[in-house]
């Protein structure tokens, strides 16, 4: 079986905070980009909590202990577009390391578990 990578401009486009912050910052459309990835770390990094208990947790619970965001209303997408810009433009310096990094960095810091 033959196996090929296949990446898009967009997703090889995605490697540091910058390239988040300004995929975020555009009018949509065009932004959807920056919905994706946020819903598909956050939801990839919530699930990934749930299997690492052997899903003793139900989905979507606070299991990581590190991103507690609240259910009832949950953030809507636009809404973590939003607080990760706000994040990226009180962190400037930290623009240059990767977007992972510092999409965590700014949900955990928005969403802390208590």
């Amino acid at each position: 079986m033959l196996l090929v990578e296949v990446q898009t401009a967009e997703a090889r486009s995605l490697e540091t905070a910058m390239n988040l912050y300004e995929w975020c910052t555009r009018p949509a459309p065009e932004n959807n980009v920056c919905l994706a990835y946020i819903k598909g770390l956050l939801e990839g990094f919530l699930w990934g909590g749930y299997y690492s208990t052997g899903g003793k947790a139900a989905p979507n619970a606070d299991v990581s202990h590190l991103i507690c965001p609240p259910k009832k209303p949950a953030p809507t997408p636009d809404q973590y577009r939003l607080i990760y810009i706000k994040w990226a433009e009180a962190n400037p310096t930290r623009l240059g390391e990767p977007t992972v990094v510092t999409a965590l960095a700014a949900f955990t810091s928005a969403f802390p578990c208590h």
